[in-house]
């Protein structure tokens, strides 16, 4: 059922229907992560594709609301 959920919102996301935003890379971090480096690394990288997705998700925003 997972796989299922996220190849449709694959295909919505190629059809330019949603913005898919998740992590650019796989980085290897549990639920309850103790080593803060790597929960560190994976919350710059969070906050890096959050500002290069930035100028996207207002574009979408902006065509949403003129719909």
């Amino acid at each position: 059922m997972y796989n299922n959920e996220v190849e449709e919102i694959e295909k919505l996301a190629q059809k330019e229907e949603i913005i898919l935003i998740r992590p650019s890379k796989f980085i290897n971090i549990s639920k309850m992560e103790p080593n803060l480096d790597i929960v560190k690394e994976m919350y710059e990288l969070g906050r890096q594709d959050a500002t290069n997705m930035l100028n996207k998700v207002k574009q979408f925003l902006a065509q949403s609301k003129n719909q």
